[in-house]
Protein backbone atom coordinates (compact mmCIF):
# COMPACT_ATOMS: atom_id res chain seq x y z
CA UNK A 1 0.00 0.00 0.00
CA UNK A 2 0.99 3.36 -0.84
CA UNK A 3 0.74 6.31 0.64
CA UNK A 4 -1.70 9.23 -0.55
CA UNK A 5 0.18 12.20 -1.50
CA UNK A 6 -2.59 14.66 -1.41
CA UNK A 7 -3.64 13.59 2.71
CA UNK A 8 -2.45 16.11 5.31
CA UNK A 9 0.44 14.86 7.43
CA UNK A 10 0.00 12.70 10.53
CA UNK A 11 0.93 14.41 13.82
CA UNK A 12 2.96 11.75 16.15
CA UNK A 13 1.01 9.75 18.98
CA UNK A 14 2.89 11.77 21.29
CA UNK A 15 3.42 15.07 21.38
CA UNK A 16 6.32 16.60 24.05
CA UNK A 17 5.18 18.79 26.55
CA UNK A 18 6.77 20.99 29.41
CA UNK A 19 5.95 18.44 32.16
CA UNK A 20 6.66 21.29 34.79
CA UNK A 21 4.13 23.01 33.48
CA UNK A 22 1.87 20.11 33.41
CA UNK A 23 2.70 18.85 36.64
CA UNK A 24 2.24 22.79 38.15
CA UNK A 25 -1.27 23.06 37.06
CA UNK A 26 -2.77 19.25 36.73
CA UNK A 27 -1.58 18.21 40.30
CA UNK A 28 -5.04 18.71 41.85
CA UNK A 29 -8.13 16.52 40.69
CA UNK A 30 -11.80 17.05 40.57
CA UNK A 31 -11.76 14.47 42.35
CA UNK A 32 -9.85 15.96 45.15
CA UNK A 33 -11.83 19.33 44.92
CA UNK A 34 -15.40 17.50 45.11
CA UNK A 35 -13.68 15.81 48.00
CA UNK A 36 -12.51 19.26 49.94
CA UNK A 37 -16.13 21.33 48.94
CA UNK A 38 -18.83 18.49 48.77
CA UNK A 39 -20.96 17.80 46.33
CA UNK A 40 -21.39 20.95 44.81
CA UNK A 41 -20.90 23.24 41.33
CA UNK A 42 -17.42 24.36 43.32
CA UNK A 43 -14.90 22.21 41.59
CA UNK A 44 -15.98 22.68 38.05
CA UNK A 45 -15.80 26.44 38.60
CA UNK A 46 -12.79 25.99 40.52
CA UNK A 47 -10.40 23.71 38.36
CA UNK A 48 -10.21 26.20 35.32
CA UNK A 49 -9.31 28.71 37.67
CA UNK A 50 -6.69 26.56 39.46
CA UNK A 51 -5.48 25.64 35.52
CA UNK A 52 -4.86 29.19 35.05
CA UNK A 53 -7.78 28.66 32.02
CA UNK A 54 -9.76 31.85 33.58
CA UNK A 55 -8.96 34.94 35.23
CA UNK A 56 -11.68 34.36 38.04
CA UNK A 57 -13.38 32.00 39.60
CA UNK A 58 -16.82 33.55 38.93
CA UNK A 59 -19.39 35.09 41.49
CA UNK A 60 -20.66 33.53 44.22
CA UNK A 61 -24.10 34.68 45.12
CA UNK A 62 -24.42 33.06 48.47
CA UNK A 63 -21.00 35.03 49.50
CA UNK A 64 -22.40 37.83 48.30
CA UNK A 65 -25.66 37.75 50.28
CA UNK A 66 -24.41 36.21 53.56
CA UNK A 67 -20.75 38.02 53.48
CA UNK A 68 -18.47 36.76 56.68
CA UNK A 69 -20.60 33.99 57.87
CA UNK A 70 -20.35 32.46 54.27
CA UNK A 71 -16.64 32.15 54.83
CA UNK A 72 -17.01 30.89 58.30
CA UNK A 73 -19.74 28.45 57.36
CA UNK A 74 -16.78 26.85 54.56
CA UNK A 75 -14.08 27.17 57.06
CA UNK A 76 -12.73 30.11 55.37
CA UNK A 77 -11.35 31.64 58.98
CA UNK A 78 -8.93 34.09 57.38
CA UNK A 79 -10.47 35.13 54.57
CA UNK A 80 -13.63 35.68 56.74
CA UNK A 81 -11.68 38.32 58.00
CA UNK A 82 -10.81 40.08 54.84
CA UNK A 83 -14.38 39.98 54.07
CA UNK A 84 -14.72 41.46 57.72
CA UNK A 85 -12.72 44.38 56.90
CA UNK A 86 -14.34 44.85 52.97
CA UNK A 87 -17.62 44.71 54.86
CA UNK A 88 -16.81 47.03 57.37
CA UNK A 89 -14.49 49.32 56.29
CA UNK A 90 -15.50 50.04 52.89
CA UNK A 91 -18.89 52.09 54.05
CA UNK A 92 -17.11 52.92 57.01
CA UNK A 93 -14.59 55.06 54.67
CA UNK A 94 -17.18 56.31 52.22
CA UNK A 95 -19.52 57.42 54.73
CA UNK A 96 -16.70 59.19 56.28
CA UNK A 97 -15.68 60.84 52.98
CA UNK A 98 -19.50 61.89 52.63
CA UNK A 99 -19.66 63.38 55.96
CA UNK A 100 -16.22 65.07 55.44
CA UNK A 101 -17.53 66.20 52.05
CA UNK A 102 -20.79 67.51 53.08
CA UNK A 103 -20.92 70.42 54.66
CA UNK A 104 -24.91 70.29 55.78
CA UNK A 105 -24.13 66.66 56.99
CA UNK A 106 -27.23 65.86 55.28
CA UNK A 107 -27.86 61.74 56.67
CA UNK A 108 -30.11 60.99 53.39
CA UNK A 109 -27.01 61.69 51.01
CA UNK A 110 -24.51 60.06 53.68
CA UNK A 111 -27.41 57.13 54.24
CA UNK A 112 -26.95 56.74 50.32
CA UNK A 113 -23.30 56.43 50.05
CA UNK A 114 -23.29 54.06 53.02
CA UNK A 115 -25.44 52.04 51.40
CA UNK A 116 -23.76 52.46 48.28
CA UNK A 117 -20.52 51.01 49.97
CA UNK A 118 -22.43 47.90 51.42
CA UNK A 119 -23.37 47.03 48.12
CA UNK A 120 -19.90 47.68 46.67
CA UNK A 121 -18.17 45.54 49.29
CA UNK A 122 -21.21 42.63 48.84
CA UNK A 123 -20.03 42.30 45.62
CA UNK A 124 -16.35 42.36 45.88
CA UNK A 125 -16.44 39.79 48.52
CA UNK A 126 -19.08 37.82 45.91
CA UNK A 127 -15.86 37.67 43.41
CA UNK A 128 -13.52 36.75 45.80
CA UNK A 129 -15.23 34.02 47.68
CA UNK A 130 -14.56 31.23 45.22
CA UNK A 131 -11.17 32.13 44.31
CA UNK A 132 -10.30 32.38 48.54
CA UNK A 133 -12.30 28.45 48.62
CA UNK A 134 -9.84 27.72 45.13
CA UNK A 135 -6.67 28.54 47.51
CA UNK A 136 -7.24 26.82 50.34
CA UNK A 137 -8.41 24.16 48.63
CA UNK A 138 -5.05 23.44 47.04
CA UNK A 139 -3.46 24.66 49.89
CA UNK A 140 -5.33 21.67 51.64
CA UNK A 141 -5.28 19.31 49.23
CA UNK A 142 -1.31 20.33 48.77
CA UNK A 143 -0.52 19.24 52.63
CA UNK A 144 -2.09 15.75 52.61
CA UNK A 145 -0.28 14.95 49.53
CA UNK A 146 2.59 15.68 51.10
CA UNK A 147 1.20 12.81 53.68
CA UNK A 148 1.76 10.11 50.58
CA UNK A 149 -1.29 7.86 51.90
CA UNK A 150 -3.54 5.68 50.28
CA UNK A 151 -6.33 6.93 47.84
CA UNK A 152 -9.63 6.35 50.99
CA UNK A 153 -7.26 8.62 53.17
CA UNK A 154 -6.50 10.90 50.89
CA UNK A 155 -9.45 11.84 50.12
CA UNK A 156 -11.09 11.83 53.59
CA UNK A 157 -8.31 14.01 55.11
CA UNK A 158 -9.16 16.65 51.98
CA UNK A 159 -12.65 16.39 52.96
CA UNK A 160 -12.08 17.03 57.04
CA UNK A 161 -10.40 20.04 55.61
CA UNK A 162 -12.78 21.08 53.84
CA UNK A 163 -16.22 20.85 54.06
CA UNK A 164 -18.76 23.42 56.13
CA UNK A 165 -18.84 23.98 59.82
CA UNK A 166 -22.33 24.70 61.05
CA UNK A 167 -20.87 25.20 64.40
CA UNK A 168 -18.50 27.49 63.37
CA UNK A 169 -21.68 29.83 61.88
CA UNK A 170 -23.62 29.17 64.93
CA UNK A 171 -20.83 30.68 67.13
CA UNK A 172 -20.33 33.43 65.24
CA UNK A 173 -23.75 34.24 65.72
CA UNK A 174 -23.79 33.76 68.95
CA UNK A 175 -20.58 35.92 69.47
CA UNK A 176 -22.58 38.63 67.28
CA UNK A 177 -25.54 38.55 69.77
CA UNK A 178 -23.03 38.67 72.65
CA UNK A 179 -21.65 41.81 71.27
CA UNK A 180 -24.80 43.48 70.46
CA UNK A 181 -25.87 43.06 74.42
CA UNK A 182 -22.77 44.52 75.44
CA UNK A 183 -22.88 47.72 73.23
CA UNK A 184 -26.52 48.49 74.12
CA UNK A 185 -26.20 47.80 77.77
CA UNK A 186 -23.26 50.36 77.06
CA UNK A 187 -25.80 52.65 75.61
Amino acid sequence: MTANVYSPPQSPLSDPVDEKETEAHDDISLAELTAFTGKSGYPEQLLPFHRKARKNAGFNFWAALFGVQWFVFRKLYIYALIAFGLEAGIPLILGLIAFSISATSDRTTIAIIVIAGIVAARFAIGYFANMALCWKAVKSIRAVDALNLDNEMHLRLISQAGGVSVPSLVLVYVAAGVFRIVIESMS
